[in-house]
């Protein structure tokens, strides 16, 4: 009976630790991590000799930058390629995948002297049963090549892709347009590019560090390895190490070049005491950079 108890106390944390996953799991994924993306929109518009935004001309550059954030909200409306919905004119020549506004967390939309905001996104139909506020062709973690989306207020609009629904065509349209409301003017062209590029700023992981846990006090010297990972999809740069802590001669070494997006870094050092007594000490390992944050790591050192 005795060891059926104890098989069983050994068991809970086993089953805790299940149940737990699981938890996590079901309440939507805690334990990936969150993406954000990057949308890249390019083109060129004709003004058509109008001024609009301030702007004038038949080739006048275009780039536009969305900041989509997954963690926000998945998917909220979908038609499918070759279905025809309510009050659209004919089969369609795409799949339409649809989200929320609140996935737009960052957006550098601008035209000479007019600039859009979150706030200016305006819902869009694909029929009167599929309703979302930005529509790809493809879910946004797999490269879609077109895009549906209107920023508006009450005198003037801007559209980055739109729907074309009559005749053969009910499909996206990969065009641009913006409208001036002080001047009537309109200028119109096409998307010539459109990425979507996974981002995430540079980011340190949890550093590991390889070296003596006991040192003598007549040791001067001894030999750390630090093990850096940047889970980040930007490079960190301009990364330097610092050691420090009671009976430690503070040591700075900088990493040469940059450590890659995703990629790791181990860096050596050579770390100087000044032991007076024997008991224990801390070191603080701590990794900073321009563009990643900082990162800390704290070893505890016996000294006889």
């Amino acid at each position: 009976m005795n060891s059926i108890i104890q098989h069983s106390r050994n068991a809970a944390p086993f089953i805790l630790r299940l149940f737990l996953v699981a938890l996590f799991i079901v309440a939507g994924g805690a334990l990936t991590e969150a993406r954000e993306y990057s949308v890249k929109i390019s083109g060129t518009v004709d003004t058509f000799g109008n001024t609009v935004h301030g702007q004038n001309g038949s080739a006048i550059p275009v780039n536009l930058t969305l900041t989509f954030e997954t963690d926000n909200g998945g998917q909220i409306a979908f038609a499918a390629q070759g279905t025809t919905p309510p009050d659209v004119s004919s089969p369609l020549g795409s799949n339409f995948h649809g989200y929320g506004k609140a996935n737009i967390t960052a957006t550098n939309v601008t035209f000479g002297t007019r600039t859009w905001t979150q706030t200016h996104i305006f819902t869009q139909s694909v029929g009167t049963a599929n309703v979302a506020d930005i529509w790809f062709n493809a879910p946004i973690d797999e490269n879609p090549t077109r895009i549906m989306m209107r920023f508006q207020d009450s005198t003037e609009f801007s559209d980055l892709g739109f729907f074309r629904n009559f005749g053969a065509m009910t499909d996206f349209d990969p065009g641009l347009v913006f409208f001036d409301g002080g001047t009537g003017g309109t200028a119109v062209g096409p998307i010539t590019s459109l990425s979507v590029v996974p981002f995430r700023p540079a980011r340190f992981g949890r550093l590991i560090v390889r070296g003596p846990s006991r040192v003598r006090r007549k040791i001067t010297r001894a030999t750390y390895k630090v093990k850096i990972p940047n889970v980040g999809y930007e490079d960190a740069e301009n990364v330097k190490i610092k050691v420090l802590g009671k009976g430690i001669v503070r040591t700075t070494k900088s990493v040469q070049g940059k450590i890659l997006a995703r990629g790791t870094e181990t860096i050596k050092l050579r770390v100087k005491f000044k032991l007076r007594k024997p008991g224990k000490i801390k070191a603080s390992f701590r990794v900073t950079s321009s563009n990643a944050g900082s990162r800390s790591f704290t070893k505890r050192i016996k000294v006889k």
